[in-house]
């Protein structure tokens, strides 16, 4: 019958609430007394023969916020909540009139996109929104040496004063000669311009990067040729997925924007996909995007220690005193992407170390804005971790298998887990390599 297995979910979920949301079970007749309902009415809804109506569900979330309920006979006024107790009713409120719902919705077949994929499949016809991460102008404008750069060194040197590094005024006094002269090299290269036939294009390209800038014209927004995905930190993970969910879901609204033009709307107005940016990247409490990924109560941070920042990133996972994730916990549990070492060092190959396997967060959940929409985060220490939780739903050789995985063991529509992203090295660069959820090396934490 339709609603059945909505039904036993929520049946089965008071009678969990009952037995496990405090230190000690609490019984039927307690819940009563404070519900001021009838021990049969509880055992009913808890065998599924009855269903609660909403305002008794909204009672039920308010006696499970705090263990504080089994102190009287009536249930607490809310004002009396903690700001715990207050996120944790919130919480159940919306979780179980969710379960409620549900069962007088009708319960379709299982239904696939038009690429035959579920993961990426939106029925439902709402928008969605995949918000990359914007790269900071440092990495994307040029950067010519110039006389205000040589001032601000200066700056920051008076401003260290003695821990200024060994050798820095020396250097200082070597980059004002730099900065006197490198007019000229610049004239140089403007005259070459002229010339091109004859200037080999990796000499002019060479000389350009050194003296006219190490960024990217284009990434000027007022530039005639201004291109705006130069910004985006995860481009290679935006164009496989927006395409791919464009194609699984004809007619529906599919963008890409990044996280500096996120909207209020945007947010609620329907599905939202995180590229990048770890949960830690966002705590601007004027963030439209930070808002949202604070509600998300992830148990789960990112950092990048100031004396390894390129490179030594981590995902770190709270749990409690037995190991359990918890948004709470004071432990932290550290997964780190893996390079290939040798005597305890990085091996270092053209110039950069040989990243074997990146760590990558891949979780989706109700939306708190929308609670008919989903967010999902997809985003790695590196892009590459990034893009491989990308893959690991878009990939048509694994997409299947993956989405199978999820299926048997997690809930679809709120889980998260860290994953390892294999990073293969070839003689051109290095490939990112889809993760296989059904290896047990490939999965790291999950969220059950």
């Amino acid at each position: 019958m339709a609603g059945v297995e909505e039904q036993s979910a929520l049946s089965a979920r008071l009678r969990q609430l009952r037995a496990q949301q405090f230190s000690a079970p609490v019984t039927q007749g307690q819940l009563a007394r404070a519900m001021r309902v009838s021990t049969p009415t509880i055992s009913a809804w808890e065998n599924g023969t009855q269903v609660p109506p909403e305002d008794r569900l909204r009672s039920l979330a308010l006696f499970y916020a705090t263990s504080r309920s089994l102190e009287g006979p009536n249930l607490l006024d809310v004002g009396a909540l903690t700001k715990d107790e207050e996120r944790v009713r919130r919480e159940l409120i919306d979780e179980l009139v969710q379960l409620r719902e549900a069962q007088s919705a009708p319960r379709p077949g299982r239904q696939t996109g038009a690429l035959g994929g579920r993961f990426y499949y939106y029925p439902d016809g709402l928008p969605v929104r995949i918000i990359g991460s914007k790269l900071s102008p440092y990495e994307v404008l040029p950067s010519p040496l110039t006389p205000e750069i040589l001032q601000a060194a200066r700056r920051v040197r008076t401003l260290l004063g003695e821990a200024a590094p060994a050798g820095t005024d020396a250097a200082l006094e070597e980059l004002k000669r730099y900065v006197d002269v490198v007019d000229v090299l610049r004239d140089l290269i403007d005259q070459a311009g002229s010339r091109r036939d004859d200037v080999s294009d990796s000499d002019w390209n060479l000389l350009a990067r050194a003296f006219k800038g190490g960024g990217n014209q284009y990434a000027d927004p007022w530039h005639p040729n201004g291109v705006e995905s130069l910004w985006n930190g995860d481009m290679d993970a935006v164009v496989e997925l927006h395409g791919h969910i464009r194609a699984e879901n004809s007619g529906s609204d599919v963008r890409w924007l990044l996280d500096t033009e996120v909207t209020a709307d945007d947010l609620a107005g329907g599905h939202i996909v995180i590229l990048g940016g770890g949960p830690s990247y966002y705590p601007q409490p004027d963030s439209f995007l930070g808002f949202l990924v604070r509600r998300l109560n992830l148990p789960i941070d990112s950092t990048f220690p100031p004396d390894d920042f390129e490179y030594g990133g981590r995902f770190l996972v709270r749990t409690d005193d037995e190991g359990r994730p918890d948004d709470n916990g004071q432990h932290l549990e550290e997964h780190r992407p893996r390079f290939l070492t040798e005597n305890g060092d990085r091996v270092v190959q053209h110039g950069q170390p040989v990243l074997e396997y990146d760590v990558a967060l891949l979780g989706r959940f109700p939306n708190p804005l929308n609670l008919g929409a989903t967010v999902t985060v997809c985003t790695g220490i590196f892009s590459r971790g990034t893009y491989g939780a990308v893959r690991a739903f878009t990939d048509s050789h694994l997409r299947a298998r993956n989405e199978k995985y999820l299926d048997e063991h997690l809930d679809l529509t709120n889980f998260w887990m860290l994953l390892h992203v294999p990073v293969l090295t070839t003689p051109t660069g290095a490939q990112t390599v889809t993760p296989d959820l059904t290896r047990p090396f490939h999965r790291l934490r999950t969220s059950s």
